[in-house]
């Protein structure tokens, strides 16, 4: 996966990151290095792909690309001679020192179709030791007219001295008209499904289109059947519920949106009407209205907690718990009440 192919004028981003960036490409003082950073999810790739369209541009507008010339149909179909991208290669976690000396070699290119050469190095936190030393020495040694932009979620895995021969660039959580625009667009979703997913993905556009997609809705519902299933014990739902599909811990950021989105699909299920849709929670259709609205205040309570700085597993663990007495309790009533 390359660069997503993103105009300048089509960034939800926050307005003080697109401002400085704006203003290098007008000056054309260009940095040798710009880092990047933020929330998983928050756009980095796509400011760092709007603004190497504009570098890039053949005629460029005062404000953005003109999405026509050479350079920009070469940039939307990620064949541009003088744009590389660096990403850690499948089914590896790391970037290796490897990658960076391929770059050294191409950067010691000259430009073919533009007047710079722009690398852009995706999930940079996840360079090896040796990796990082090795582009610390292209940084010290710019190469003539290239830029290389760094992109992360984890700036404190870069090497202070890294971080000190890069210009850093901080893209913060998107809201307001603007960013609900972006997501539905995107994602084919209303304005309102759009509205909510931003808020529960903390202004992550990435995240909250993620969200709204078929298969992370189906996932967080499963989730959710889970914990309403009293015959699931919690520490294997925490254990399914906070790791990818490769069996590795999900990052503290995705870990928070996952259980907001579980304890949504909890709360939705809870409502009439019934019997669910879902065999083994049909017993829901049954608890009395006061089990039923203390699960509800016990789903919202633990939804407020991703916020806070608790542990997504202790969060997710303790409403399984809670869950299971206040519906252990319920179901004994329910059958009492029928051998009357």
């Amino acid at each position: 996966m390359g660069l997503p192919d993103r105009a300048w004028r089509d960034l939800a981003g926050p307005d003080r990151a697109m401002q400085f960036l704006d203003g290098l490409l007008s000056s054309d003082r260009l940095p040798t290095g710009l880092l990047l950073h933020g929330a998983a999810g928050c756009g980095k790739k796509a400011f760092a792909s709007a603004f190497i369209a504009r570098l890039h541009c053949v005629c460029p507008s005062a404000e953005d690309r003109c999405g026509t010339c050479s350079g920009c149909v070469a940039m939307r179909t990620q064949q541009h001679p003088d744009v590389l991208f660096v990403a850690p290669e499948d089914g590896k976690v790391s970037l290796s020192i490897a990658q960076i000396r391929t770059l050294k070699e191409w950067f010691a290119l000259s430009p073919y179709q533009s007047r710079r050469r722009t690398a852009v190095i995706d999930a940079a936190h996840q360079l090896t030791l040796e990796g990082q030393n090795a582009l610390l020495k292209i940084l010290e040694e710019p190469p003539g007219q290239g830029i290389i932009m760094l992109c992360t979620s984890e700036p404190s895995g870069l090497l202070e001295t890294i971080h000190s021969r890069v210009q850093s660039v901080f893209i913060g959580p998107v809201g307001g008209p603007r960013g609900v625009q972006c997501v539905a667009e995107q994602a084919g979703a209303s304005e309102h499904d759009a509205a909510e997913a931003l808020e529960s993905s903390e202004g992550s556009i990435g995240r909250a289109i993620d969200q709204l997609s078929d298969e992370s809705i189906e996932r967080a519902r499963s989730a959710a059947e889970e914990l309403l299933n009293i015959s699931v014990m919690p520490f294997g739902l925490t254990e399914r519920q906070l790791k990818d599909s490769d069996g590795k811990r999900l990052p503290l950021s995705d870990a928070r949106h996952h259980l907001r989105s579980v304890f949504d699909a909890a709360l939705a299920a809870l409502r009439p009407p019934f019997p669910h849709r879902e065999p083994r929670l049909e017993y829901l259709s049954r608890i009395d209205d006061g089990a039923r609205v203390e699960l509800m205040e016990l789903l919202i309570d633990s939804k407020r907690r991703v916020g806070a700085n608790v542990s997504p597993r202790l969060i997710l663990e303790r409403c399984k718990i809670l869950s299971q007495r206040i519906l252990s309790g319920a179901i004994k009533v329910s059958r009492a009440s029928r051998t009357e």
